[in-house]
């Protein structure tokens, strides 16, 4: 994902946190809420994964640096999501899930 892509997406999340109406204090997410959370950390765990790979492992200048820019470009991204979570007291899951980690394995195993 391009950093203007990231960007984008980071403006995104941040317009649907500010125009979404508070819940009442102590009221629980939704379930659509908790699954959006979720899925965004762990898509934004495998795309951090991702960059840090092509970061190091790249064959050219050029890939390496938008390695390390995608990877801290997700990194500022979750952020916001582990904030939002937090404020929720919705848990995140430590690791991507299998289909992505697969992906990453992928990657990695053709030489990224």
């Amino acid at each position: 994902m391009a950093v203007r892509e990231i960007r984008a997406a980071s403006v995104a999340v941040v317009i649907i946190v500010l125009l979404n109406p508070a819940p009442a204090r102590g009221a629980a997410p939704s379930e659509l809420d908790t699954a959006f959370l979720v899925a965004a950390h762990q898509s934004y765990l495998t795309e951090v994964a991702a960059g840090d790979q092509a970061g190091v492992r790249a064959s050219t200048q050029r890939i390496k640096d938008l390695g390390a820019r995608t990877a801290e470009g997700y990194r500022q991204l979750d952020d916001v999501v582990q904030q939002v979570a937090r404020a929720a007291n919705v848990s995140l899951p430590a690791a991507p899930n299998d289909e992505q980690r697969a992906v990453a394995d992928r990657l990695i195993s053709a030489g990224l």
